[in-house]
């Protein structure tokens, strides 16, 4: 057996990736896991409120309330559209946060994290009232995180960029790579919260949009 073999058999050792997949998490403090862990906790809380109050908290697009516009995003129908909520969720946060910890990102993390629980249910509030009684007007309330776990999904393409420019001394996120990170939004929140046999040519038509943005903008990348 060759000295090569030799070391890649001694890598695949169950001792070795145990370790290594602990020094994947080596920098990350509780406190910022329990920063995470603050989102899941309370929309589980929430689920446990009594239905009235629930549908009292959840956006009633033709009698609107004032907390509604924010409260909404932390509302769930049922168990099922909660435990799918989370799942996504967990995956998503695990990766970025040890993403950010190897890259040095957890502060950018953090603030992208805070900015889009506090503003993005406000944003997608004003978005539904204004959308759904002209399109959709059959649907008459609103609640769920879908949108912010897409969004926060959409934290890792901008923070590995972000990475890149600082490696390369060079800004590379411009209107064309927003773009691209909007599309990648987009693309998750269809294939992961809908159904991928009715969704199939809108699915098919995002991918194409993203691929034709990220060629066109593979000028402003280079290896590092």
């Amino acid at each position: 057996m060759t000295k090569l073999n030799r070391n890649f058999l001694d890598k695949l050792r169950l001792s070795n990736l145990w370790k290594d997949f602990l020094d994947l998490f080596v920098g990350i403090t509780l406190k910022e896991v329990l920063t995470f862990l603050v989102f899941p906790v309370l929309i589980i809380f929430l689920m446990f409120l009594p239905l009235m109050v629930r549908e009292h908290l959840s956006l009633n697009i033709y009698n609107l309330s004032w907390w509604q516009f924010f409260t909404s995003a932390f509302i769930h129908k049922d168990f099922s559209h909660l435990w799918h909520n989370l799942q996504v969720y967990f995956v998503f946060v695990i990766i970025l946060l040890i993403f950010a910890n190897r890259t040095n990102n957890k502060v950018n993390l953090l603030w992208l994290f805070l900015i889009t629980i506090v503003s993005l249910p406000i944003i997608s509030s004003l978005v539904q009232i204004l959308i759904y009684p002209i399109f959709i007007p059959m649907i008459k309330t609103s609640q769920g995180s879908s949108g912010l776990v897409s969004a926060i999904s959409g934290f890792l393409p901008i923070l590995w960029m972000h990475y890149i420019s600082k490696e390369q001394n060079q800004n590379l996120i411009n209107m064309n790579f927003l773009y691209i990170c909007v599309l990648y939004v987009v693309l998750l929140f269809m294939i992961i919260y809908y159904p991928i046999h009715k969704n199939v040519f809108l699915i098919i038509l995002l991918l194409l949009l993203l691929l034709l943005l990220a060629f066109l903008y593979r000028k402003n990348l280079k290896l590092i």
